[in-house]
């Protein structure tokens, strides 16, 4: 598994991101294959989720739409992200929502871009 290259390949993710300043990227691996992708996006609300999880989602952060669009859970995600405005890597953890919600779909192991280095997180 080449970390640096899955970490790439979320920012890569990132570019179809339809805000304005922060574009973040995901993309979920099992067995070192991607699963799932996801990029942060703007005005989506999800009912099912929201009582699921127990608070309410107004937008999609790039983890759970990575989560959500894989065919089978993955247990490693890559994050990454960008500023639109020149594309800068920004710091990219994990909320604790996005958190709550990985270990809920069996994530153990995050990788996130920190501007210049990648840190590891295991929940």
């Amino acid at each position: 598994m080449n970390i640096t290259k899955l970490i790439q390949a979320a920012v890569n993710e990132s570019k179809k991101s339809d805000l304005t300043e922060w574009q973040i990227g995901a993309v979920l691996v099992k067995n070192g294959k991607i699963v799932g992708r996801g990029h942060n996006r703007n005005s989506w609300k999800s009912e099912r989720l929201s009582k699921q999880f127990g608070f309410p989602l107004w937008s999609l952060h790039a983890e759970m739409d990575a989560v959500l669009s894989a065919d089978f859970g993955g247990n490693i995600l890559f994050v990454a992200g960008r500023k639109k405005k020149n594309g800068n890597l920004i710091d990219c953890k994990p909320c604790l929502k996005c958190q709550k919600v990985l270990k809920a779909f069996g994530v153990t192991t995050v990788y996130y871009q920190n501007r210049d280095e990648i840190q590891l997180m295991e929940l």
